[in-house]
C-alpha cells in the first residue's frame, strides 16, 4: 500500500510539475486578467454517497465567490452545506492562483470538511493545483496533503475536460482520496445573459459498487455574460465538494463501530453493617450499548447497564 501511495505521489508530482513548467513562462506575461470580474456561483445539488456502509442520500447548497487580485492573480472562497441521511456536512476552502485564460492556471488550495456522523469527523487539505488550456481541452491536476480522520495523507487528481461546444463540457480522470476513484462529470450551460448564467451539472467518483459519490444539480453564476468554457477559464476554478463528501463519509465509516454490550449490574455481597442492604458494583456502559439475552436495560443513575430478568 505504501509503495502504491508513493507511486501516486510521484506521478502526481510529475503531472503538476509538467503543467507548471509549461505555464511559468506564459503566465509571467499573462495576456488577459486572471479573473474577468468579481463573480458569484451558487448551486443546489442532490445525490448519494457510499463508503462501504450502505448508500446515503444527500442534498445541499454550495457557493463560490471569485475576485481578481491585480491583473495576473485571483482568489476564490468556497463553501457548502448538505444533509447526508440526517447527518450535517459542511466544507470550506480558499484558492489563490495565477492564471492566463489563454494558457492555464497555477495555484494553491486549502480546505476543511466536517460531518456530524460517528461523533463528528473532519478532514483538512492543503496542496497545489494546475491547469493547462489547449483549444477545447483543459488538463487539470492537483497534489497535496490531508490531515484529520483519514488513513492516507496524500490526495491528488489528474483529469481532462473536453468542450464539445462552448457551453457543453464532458470530463474524466482519476482521483486518489484514500482510495483510487474513477471521476466523470458534465456541465451544460443552457442560458446566459448580462447578469447570470444557468447550467446543469453532474459529477461522479466511483471505486466500486459500494464506494462512490454521485452528484447532480443546477448552478447559477452571477457575473459577465460568458459561455461555459470562458466561465471556467476566466471566472471560477472548480471546487472540492465531491472529494470532500467522499472523504467525510469514509472518515465516518472508519469511525463507526457496532454497539457494545452494557456492563451487567449484579450484587457482589451483602454489607453486614447495613441490614437488608446490598452493595453493588456498577460500571456504566457507552450510550447505545446492548444487553445479552435474559437481561434488560436499567434506567436512572444506572442507565446503560443491564440486570437479569429474573433473580438467580
Amino acid at each position: 500500500m505504501l509503495s502504491k501511495i508513493n507511486g501516486l505521489a510521484a506521478a502526481g508530482a510529475v503531472c503538476v510539475a509538467m503543467i507548471a513548467s509549461a505555464l511559468t513562462a506564459g503566465l509571467a506575461q499573462a495576456g488577459g486578467p486572471a479573473v474577468s470580474d468579481v463573480n458569484l456561483k451558487v448551486s443546489t445539488f442532490n445525490g448519494g454517497v457510499d463508503a462501504g456502509t450502505g448508500g446515503q442520500l444527500l442534498g445541499g447548497l454550495a457557493g463560490s465567490l471569485t475576485a481578481p487580485v491585480g491583473h495576473d492573480f485571483g482568489v476564490q472562497f468556497d463553501g457548502a452545506a448538505a444533509d447526508v441521511s440526517g447527518n450535517f456536512f459542511y466544507d470550506a476552502g480558499v484558492h489563490a492562483f495565477m492564471r492566463d485564460p489563454d494558457r492555464g492556471m497555477l495555484g494553491l488550495y486549502a480546505g476543511y470538511a466536517h460531518i456530524d456522523a460517528s461523533s463528528g469527523k473532519q478532514v483538512s487539505r492543503f496542496g497545489f493545483e494546475a491547469q493547462k488550456f489547449i483549444d477545447k481541452l483543459t488538463f487539470d491536476a492537483a497534489l497535496g496533503y490531508e490531515a484529520g480522520d483519514v488513513s492516507s495523507n496524500i490526495y491528488g487528481h489528474a483529469k481532462l475536460d473536453y468542450y464539445l461546444t462552448p457551453n457543453f463540457m464532458l470530463s474524466g480522470g482519476y482521483i486518489f482520496e484514500e482510495t483510487g476513484l474513477l471521476a466523470t462529470g458534465s456541465e451544460y450551460q443552457f442560458a446566459s445573459n448580462a447578469n447570470e448564467g444557468l447550467s446543469l451539472f453532474t459529477e461522479s467518483k466511483v471505486h466500486s459498487s459500494d464506494t462512490y459519490s454521485v452528484l447532480a444539480g443546477v448552478k447559477v453564476t452571477f457575473g459577465q455574460n460568458l459561455n461555459l468554457i470562458d466561465r471556467h477559464r476566466r471566472q471560477d476554478p472548480d471546487t472540492y465538494l465531491g472529494p470532500d463528501l467522499s472523504n467525510a463519509q469514509q472518515a465516518a465509516a472508519n469511525g463507526s463501530t457496532a454497539p457494545t454490550q452494557c456492563p451487567v449490574y449484579a450484587p457482589i455481597h451483602p454489607v453486614s453493617y447495613i441490614p437488608s442492604e446490598v452493595a453493588f458494583q456498577v460500571i456504566v456502559g457507552a450510550p447505545g450499548c446492548t444487553c445479552p439475552s435474559g437481561y434488560h436495560h436499567n434506567s436512572g443513575v444506572y442507565a446503560n447497564t443491564c440486570s437479569a430478568d429474573t433473580p438467580t
